[in-house]
């Protein structure tokens, strides 16, 4: 089984904030008042940087609360991405469409061709420690099952304090969640079919998982949200690199892929042996 692991930002909830789209001025079919929203998320992220025993209440009614607009939000959503197969989706509705699942479906078209089975493709979903995160998420996942994935493969994972209303639990704590939860992950499932999509989500995930996909061999794919209705050409795909801990195992392909990296930084004094090993 294919497991595609992917980064969760906040523009599905964004999104329904949109009372016309913006590349045409047409009604937003996913536009929703969320009343009190930005101020329940606030104090959401308020208690998530708290210490969970003295929080734990407050959390837990946030939590609920948010699960309920994520229900509400995914209505609109599940309308739009099921009124056709997603093969046959117009170009509004993969503008409009959670950015990571339209990436995810580029990246499945691009590998698998667009009759692929859905329902045999894991997907992890990494998110970070914030209510418009959690919402969103929560909405991406009932979209990505509503239009053919199988409920028992997709995982939502919460990255505790990975946010950035307090940098030092970010750097302390919220960093070294990630890197924990990404490795067990990859650990656990089949590294010839592991994939990373980094579209959504803070961009200080991309250099972090860039180094965890050049140690394990990983492929990365990214997709500009404005290019999605351009088809594969929407998809870009960052290749594995070895990093340093892996040259010694690097192979003869490898190593041609780090000499031209080497020449276009101009390290041309840089010489790289013909064999690793030895």
């Amino acid at each position: 089984m294919k497991t595609i692991f992917c980064t969760v930002g906040t523009s599905t909830i964004e999104k329904t904030r949109w009372e016309t789209l913006p590349w045409q001025q047409d009604n937003n079919p996913v536009y929703m008042p969320l009343k009190d929203f930005d101020s329940n998320c606030w104090e959401y992220n308020k208690y998530r940087l708290e210490p969970r025993e003295t929080a734990r209440s407050g959390y837990v009614r946030l939590k609920r609360w948010m699960e309920q607009v994520a229900s509400e939000v995914t209505g609109n959503y599940v309308t739009e991405a099921t009124k056709t197969k997603w093969q046959h989706w117009n170009d509004d509705t993969w503008r409009i469409m959670p950015a990571e699942v339209g990436s995810t479906l580029r990246m499945i078209e691009y590998l698998e061709g667009r009759e692929a089975d859905l329902s045999n493709i894991q997907i992890i979903l990494f998110v970070s420690d914030t209510a418009q995160a959690y919402t969103s998420a929560c909405v991406i996942k009932d979209v990505f099952q509503a239009i053919g994935f199988a409920s028992q493969n997709i995982e939502l994972v919460t990255i505790e304090r990975f946010q950035m209303e307090d940098i030092k639990k970010f750097t302390d704590e919220g960093l070294p969640n990630f890197i924990r939860e990404l490795k067990k992950r990859i650990d656990e499932n089949d590294k010839e079919h592991q994939l990373l999509n980094i579209t959504g989500g803070y961009k200080n995930f991309i250099p972090l998982v860039t180094h965890i996909a050049s140690f394990y061999g990983l492929d990365m794919y990214y997709v500009f949200e404005e290019a999605i209705i351009k088809g594969r050409e929407s998809l870009v795909k960052i290749p594995r690199i070895p990093t340093l801990n892996r040259l010694l195992r690097t192979t003869e392909k490898q190593a041609g892929v780090l000499k031209e990296i080497l020449v276009c930084l101009d390290k041309k004094d840089i010489v790289l042996a013909e064999k690793y090993g030895e």
